[in-house]
């Protein structure tokens, strides 16, 4: 059975912070996951046309605080959260 969607997950703990990336035009949305405690902070983002929309979370404790962006083009909205604790 092929594959529909990208998932990409990135997990860890770095001195110079976790990044990732995916684009892409996917039938079921694009969706990816970042979690990890850094110095520099946590940054990912995402671009895309789908049809179900693109989600994307990030949940990490950075004293340099937490990232996000997003932007693409989907009928049913762009959802986007974030959750941690910075300084």
């Amino acid at each position: 059975m092929p594959l529909v969607g990208r998932t990409h997950r990135v997990s860890g703990s770095t001195p110079h912070g976790v990044t990732h990336s995916v684009s892409g035009c996917t039938p079921h949305g694009v969706t990816h996951r970042v979690s990890g405690c850094t110095p520099h902070g946590v940054t990912h983002s995402v671009s895309g046309c789908t049809p179900h929309g693109v989600t994307h979370s990030v949940s990490g404790c950075t004293p340099h605080g937490v990232t996000h962006s997003v932007s693409g083009s989907t009928p049913y909205g762009v959802t986007h959260r974030v959750s941690g604790s910075t300084r």
